[in-house]
């Protein structure tokens, strides 16, 4: 059996956490859809944390990243709001809908 250790140090990463305040009844923004564009390619999840009977995963949106900055976040909030952040070099957001449709 052979064990793999990747000691790259080239991962670059950006975590979205959704604080979803403003939306009537919906604290956590579940259902918002998220898309990140950088260095031409373009990800894009829906966040729904709930996996089944008595299960959650984790309340952050993680997006690998080409390089140490993306060009765009566009965020579609469950009421159908948008809002679109500009570009960036930081690993880590929290979006507030408050702030953002307010």
């Amino acid at each position: 059996a052979l064990l793999y250790e990747n000691t790259s140090d080239t991962n670059k990463f950006l975590s979205i956490v959704l604080d979803g305040a403003g939306l009537d009844g919906n604290r956590f923004a579940i259902g918002a859809r998220v898309e990140v564009q950088s260095g031409g390619h373009s990800q894009t999840q829906e966040f729904f944390p709930s996996r089944g009977f008595c299960s959650s995963s984790s309340y952050k949106l993680n997006f690998g990243l080409p390089d140490k900055s993306y060009d765009q976040i566009k965020i579609t909030w469950p009421d159908g709001g948008v809002t679109e952040l500009p570009t960036s070099a930081v690993k880590k957001i929290r979006v507030s809908y408050e702030e953002s449709n307010g």
